[in-house]
């Protein structure tokens, strides 16, 4: 399966770096696009 593009979800109320790392690090392996999403 072939991933272009990748959302992350992120909660406003808790640390985000790690899901952020990890989004990062499956963007980078199927070379996407990371679209990171945040509301309240």
């Amino acid at each position: 399966m072939i991933y272009t593009t990748i959302l992350v979800q992120l909660d406003i109320d808790a640390p985000a770096t790690p899901r952020l790392i990890f989004a990062q690090q499956v963007a980078r392996k199927f070379e996407a696009d990371l679209i990171a999403l945040a509301s309240a």
